[in-house]
């Protein structure tokens, strides 16, 4: 009995290296392995941009573009006294939103993977303008005068 099973065991080995042999000469074998050459090579490539855009992130939490000064207070002020109507009674949680759009990194959702971005000056003026019903009226020469206010000179840009 005991030797009943070793030998239907060779012999089941022996029809699986047969069967490996008689497919790798079919055409099956061959679209296959393209298949699965071209798969390997997108997840390379895969790998790649991911490690890539791992490193962007790093790379801006450690050396950020834009910095947050210590205290906004001065500025704050001037953006008070230029837009009273707006300013004039923002709590500490407004203005930290506020300073937010401008200085806090967003990811960017349109790639296949996320990368962090800084606003564009145009991105923070539309949310600013939806946000806040007094920037919807200031043109172009007014935004220059606000940002000079608020301390900013977009130069990442």
């Amino acid at each position: 009995m005991k030797y009943v099973l070793n030998i239907i065991a060779i012999g089941a080995v022996v029809l699986l290296i047969f069967g490996i042999i008689q497919f790798t000469k079919s055409p099956t074998y061959y679209s296959l392995r393209q298949k699965l050459n071209y798969s390997t090579q997108g997840v390379t490539q895969g790998v790649k941009k991911f490690i890539e855009a791992r490193k962007h992130n790093i790379s801006m939490d450690y050396a950020p573009k834009r910095k947050r000064r210590l205290t906004h207070v001065e500025y704050q002020e001037y953006l008070t006294m230029y837009m009273p109507n707006t300013f004039e009674n923002f709590s500490p949680q407004q203005w930290n939103k506020f300073w937010a759009l401008i200085y806090e990194p967003i990811y960017d959702e349109e790639k296949e993977f996320k990368r962090r971005r800084y606003r564009t000056k145009e991105e923070v003026e539309d949310e600013l303008r939806a946000s806040y019903t007094d920037f919807s009226r200031l043109e172009s020469r007014h935004w220059r005068d606000f940002w000079n206010s608020a301390g900013i000179s977009w130069k990442d840009e």
